[in-house]
């Protein structure tokens, strides 16, 4: 009996065992600490703007969890613009470092922008979680871009005027103001643009002086005006008023093209003179060759445009008309007023028309008109003497050898059906490739007698036109 008692006695001896393990390994499981989770930190926003003259601003970093213990944060800081702003606490060698205390549930840093006076443009600064320490780690919004804006404008230039006057023997120099509608964030260039049919050095000078046909004017940070000074060359020689023009063709820096970007400047003259008619410098002229000396002024209208010789126009007054070569390079046609100093000019034939050549010193002064002698060409006849190089329409007359083909290039006589007359088309004439009308015409040239042969010299294809016949009905 007592050996089964023992026997059953140690056979639950294993079980015991086994239950006072288990029990052990539990309590020892309950006594371990939990494993710590760590607190993660972001930015709030990934981006911000604002202007530079709003002050500063808080950034901030938020936590998931209030952090479980003491620590930082190290940001990165990346920007092409270092001094446009500070932080507190202050960044040092692109690092900014952010302590952290336990429990504490955000991290905040102040950034706050430099207020200048420049038009300096948009200073972007980038943010970057770096590394933090134990029991933090950076969420998924780790980057922040701040774009810290200007609140300069840009300022628009306008001449102060549009035109203005200078008299030439004005001692003070012109100023020509160009105003700024503020003043300027920021230094600037404007460049110029000078036209004028004026020398620069003979006629006029500028300050700042003109370079390649522009001026480069500076204009200061802070200025509310700028100004280019026009100095006039007072001579003792009597010439139109000169025409200058200013146009602002480029701006840079802070500088804007505004409205009134043009300026027209002249120069009115102060030289009396004397004018001679064409009548009486032909008057002058007694079969030999003259150089006319001292200031001797003639004025009138260009009749001419390219069917004349190279480097000639033909002038005409109310007394006559006279053929000038013009040794400076010109735009003169057709219609034009001008003014010539015939000094030092050579009076002279050629090719049998009296013209006074190496003509340098002429001025436009307008538009001008010029009388036409509409007549027959019997009338023509009766006073061909005194219509040298004056403008004269010939009516009712026709080209023989007008065929549908024929060029006007060359001499083409044309006839009343008794008398002829030579209508000359030289080969620079623009319309010598036109064809000769056939039919009844009027033709308007300039009239030149040479030796009692006439000649017509159309300036344009225009003055050859045909008759209109109405034609009626009873």
């Amino acid at each position: 009996m007592k050996s089964l008692i023992y026997a059953e006695h140690f056979r639950r001896i294993p079980v015991l065992l086994s239950f006072l393990v288990l029990v052990v390994t539990v309590s020892c499981k309950q006594d371990q600490e939990p494993t710590p989770v760590n607190t993660t930190a972001q930015f709030a926003e990934s981006t911000l703007a604002f202007l530079e003259n709003e002050g500063e601003q808080v950034i901030s970093l938020t936590f998931d969890m209030p952090a479980s213990g003491d620590g930082q944060i190290v940001l990165k800081v990346n920007t092409l613009a270092p001094h446009s702003f500070s932080t507190v606490p202050s960044a040092q060698q692109g690092q900014l470092v952010l302590p952290v205390s336990k429990g504490q549930v955000k991290a905040e840093f102040r950034m706050i922008p430099s207020d200048n006076p420049s038009l300096d443009g948009c200073k972007v600064v980038k943010f970057s979680i770096a590394s933090t320490t134990q029991g933090m780690q950076p969420g998924s919004l780790r980057d922040m871009v701040v774009s810290v804006n200007d609140d300069e404008a840009p300022v628009e230039t306008s001449f102060e005027l549009e035109d203005q006057l200078l008299r030439e023997n004005d001692p003070a120099a012109a100023r020509i103001t160009i105003q700024l509608d503020h003043a300027a964030p920021a230094e600037g260039v404007l460049v110029i643009s000078v036209q004028s049919a004026s020398k620069y050095g003979v006629d006029f000078t500028t300050e700042p002086a003109v370079v390649g046909n522009k001026i480069f004017l500076h204009v200061a940070a802070g200025a509310i005006t700028a100004a280019i000074k026009v100095f006039p060359v007072n001579d003792a020689t009597f010439r139109a008023d000169r025409n200058i023009g200013f146009k602002i063709i480029d701006a840079t820096g802070s500088l804007l093209i505004g409205e009134k970007s043009s300026l027209s400047c002249t120069i009115t003259e102060d030289d009396g003179y004397q004018l001679s008619m064409i009548s009486s410098i032909r008057a002058m002229y007694e079969g030999e060759n003259e150089i006319i000396h001292g200031d001797t002024y003639i004025e009138g209208t260009v009749t001419s445009i390219d069917n004349v010789s190279a480097g000639r126009v033909v002038i005409e007054d109310a007394s006559g008309a006279l053929q000038v070569q013009i040794i400076t390079t010109h735009t003169l046609t057709r219609g034009d007023l001008v003014i010539m100093n015939l000094n030092y000019g050579l009076l002279h034939e050629h090719q049998g028309t009296l013209e006074v050549s190496q003509v340098s010193v002429f001025d436009k002064i307008g538009d001008g008109h010029w009388r036409v002698d509409k007549m027959t060409l019997q009338a023509l006849y009766e006073r061909g003497g005194n219509l040298e190089l004056q403008t004269v329409q010939v009516t009712n007359v026709t080209f023989p050898e007008a065929n549908g083909s024929l060029p006007m290039l060359g001499d083409r006589v044309a006839t009343d059906g008794v008398r002829t007359i030579i209508v000359r088309t030289n080969t620079f004439a623009a319309f010598r490739n036109e064809l000769v009308p056939d039919g009844k015409v009027n033709i308007t040239g300039i009239f030149v007698n040479v030796d009692g042969v006439y000649f017509l010299f159309p300036q344009d294809y225009d003055d050859i036109q045909r008759q209109q016949f109405m034609l009626t009905r009873d």
